[in-house]
């Protein structure tokens, strides 16, 4: 019988990674071959900041979480995942060099922003979150 949540099948992080979205969870980074039992994963949760002049605006900020994974491979349980007053400030001041440089593009900008390196984008609920736009190549 195939289990389509299995760990331990080749696409088990897009799994996990599903699941974890289903909690409020992007998941960064786990391990490459994880087992049932108990995994550590990178994942990021988003929150929102006051960026001037875009208001409020939702970054991920990134978190260790501990997952508890069963032999049919679906999680069980998430411990930690709350992120540290040190990474929130982080990424505050990360936002705000990011409008500093003129490198974020907003979503009401109907002019392309040459420096931008992210964009603010919708998301489906409505909130305003900033996401990696690309990388370009200096001329």
């Amino acid at each position: 019988m195939e289990r389509a949540n299995d760990v331990t099948e080749p696409d088990a992080a897009s799994g996990l990674r599903r699941q974890l979205a289903e909690r409020g969870f992007e998941l960064l980074s786990a391990p490459s071959e994880p087992q049932s039992g108990r995994l550590h994963a990178s994942a990021g949760v988003l929150r929102p900041f006051s960026v001037p002049p875009f208001g409020t605006l939702y970054a991920l900020v990134p978190v260790a979480v501990a997952l508890e994974v069963g032999p049919d491979g679906r999680i069980v349980r998430v411990d930690g995942g709350e992120p540290a007053a040190r990474d929130l400030d982080a990424v505050q001041v990360w936002l705000e060099d990011l409008v500093a440089n003129n490198q974020l593009e907003g979503v009401d900008s109907s002019a392309v922003t040459p420096r931008a390196t992210h964009v603010v984008f919708v998301e489906g609920d409505g909130r305003r979150v900033v996401r990696r736009k690309g990388f370009r190549t200096a001329v």
